[in-house]
C-alpha cells in the first residue's frame, strides 16, 4: 500500500471517528468538546474526509490492471527484475528458509542413489505412461504452448485474465530458467546415466552428460503448475496442475537423467520464484513497473505538535 493509500483512509477514518464520537480526547489534551481525534476541529476532519474521498476515487481500483502494450513490457520485465532482486529484500525468516533447503538438498545427496536406483527398476505400462507425460511436460515446447495457449485464448475471447496468465508463465519460466542456466553449467554435476555417482562434478563443462544440477525439467513443470494453480480456485484443477509436476519428479528418476537432490532443487525454486513472480504482477495490477522494487514501508513518526486548533498528533511520513 502506497503512501496516498495510507493518507486517504487515515483521513476517511479520522473523520468517521470525529463524527461518531468514538473517541474523547478532552479528558486527555484538555481541549473544548469541539476538538477531535488528533486534535483536529470536526469541520476540519470533514474536509479531510472529502478531499480523501476525491483521492480515493481517481486511484485505480487493484482488481483493473493497467492497460497498453507499453505497459505490459514494462511489468514483465519489472516481474523479472523484481524476482532477481528478492535477496535485497529477505529477511531474517528468509535466510533460515533458505538455510533449511540446503541442508534438506545435503540430506537428499545421502539418498540420491538408492532412490534412483528404486525408480529405476520400476517399470510396466503405467509408469511408461507417467515417465512419458512428465518427460513432455518438462519440455521447453511446453513452456511455448502454455504461454502461447492462454495468450492465444485470451485474444480470441477477449479476457484479459487469460492473456496475463500467459504473461506470468512467460515471465515466470524467464526469471527460473535463467538461474537453472548459469547454476547448471557452474555446478557441473554428473547424470545417473553417466554412471560415475553423484558426487562427480565436472565445472564448465559443456558436456550435457554434466548438466544435472538442477533439473531444467522441473524448472519448467514447477513453474506452470505454480502459476496455473494460483490462477484458478478449484482444488481440483489444482492437484491436477501438481500432479503433472510430479509425473516430470518421476519421470526425471525413472530414466536416471537426474537425482532426487536435483529435482527437489529444481523444483523447490521454481516455485518460489512462480510465486513472486505472480506476487509482483498483482502488484503493478494498480501501481508503475520498476516502483518500490524494494518494498520499503514509509516510516511514520508520530509527534505532538501544535496545529491550529490545538494540540495534537502529527504525522510525519519519512
Amino acid at each position: 500500500m502506497n503512501r496516498t493509500y495510507i493518507i486517504a483512509i487515515g483521513l476517511v477514518l479520522s473523520a468517521k471517528f470525529s463524527n461518531a464520537q468514538v473517541l474523547d480526547t478532552t479528558n486527555h489534551i484538555g481541549h473544548s468538546q469541539d476538538t477531535s481525534v488528533l486534535g483536529l476541529h470536526k469541520d476540519s476532519v470533514n474536509l479531510a474526509a472529502d478531499t480523501a474521498t476525491k483521492i480515493i476515487d481517481t486511484l485505480p481500483d487493484e482488481n483493473i490492471h493497467l492497460k497498453g502494450p507499453l505497459n505490459t513490457v514494462g511489468r514483465f520485465g519489472d516481474a523479472i527484475v523484481y524476482t532477481w532482486a528478492s535477496p535485497l529484500r529477505w529477511k531474517k525468516k528468509d535466510w533460515l528458509t533458505v538455510g533449511a533447503i540446503a541442508g534438506t538438498t545435503a540430506l537428499l545427496f545421502l539418498v540420491d542413489k538408492p532412490v534412483n536406483d528404486f525408480l529405476g527398476r520400476q517399470n510396466g505400462g503405467a509408469m511408461h505412461t507417467i515417465e512419458r507425460i512428465g518427460y513432455h511436460a518438462g519440455k521447453p515446447y511446453a513452456a511455448f504452448i502454455s504461454m502461447g495457449g492462454f495468450y492465444a485464448a485470451g485474444l480470441l475471447f477477449k479476457s484479459e485474465w487469460a492473456k496475463e496468465t500467459a504473461l506470468i508463465l512467460g515471465s515466470s519460466y524467464a526469471s527460473s530458467g535463467a538461474l537453472q542456466s548459469i547454476i547448471k553449467p557452474f555446478a557441473g554435476r554428473a547424470r545417473p546415466v553417466v554412471g560415475v555417482g553423484n558426487l562427480h562434478f565436472k565445472p564448465f563443462s559443456s558436456d550435457p552428460g554434466y548438466h544435472s544440477f538442477p533439473s531444467g525439467h522441473m524448472q519448467i513443470a514447477m513453474t506452470t503448475a505454480t502459476v496455473l494453480a494460483s490462477r484458478v480456485k478449484n482444488p481440483y484443477l489444482q492437484t491436477l496442475f501438481y500432479a503433472t509436476a510430479a509425473t516430470t519428479f518421476i519421470s526425471r528418476m525413472n530414466s536416471h537423467s537426474h537425482w532426487i537432490s536435483d529435482l527437489f532443487v529444481g523444483g523447490i525454486s521454481s516455485w518460489y520464484i512462480a510465486k513472486a513472480n505472480i506476487k509482483r504482477w498483482k502488484m503493478t495490477s494498480h501501481q508503475a513497473a520498476f516502483t518500490d522494487l524494494l518494498e520499503k514501508k514509509p516510516k511514520v513518526d508520530w509527534r505532538m505538535g501544535a496545529t491550529n486548533d490545538g494540540i495534537g498528533l502529527i504525522a510525519h511520513f519519512n
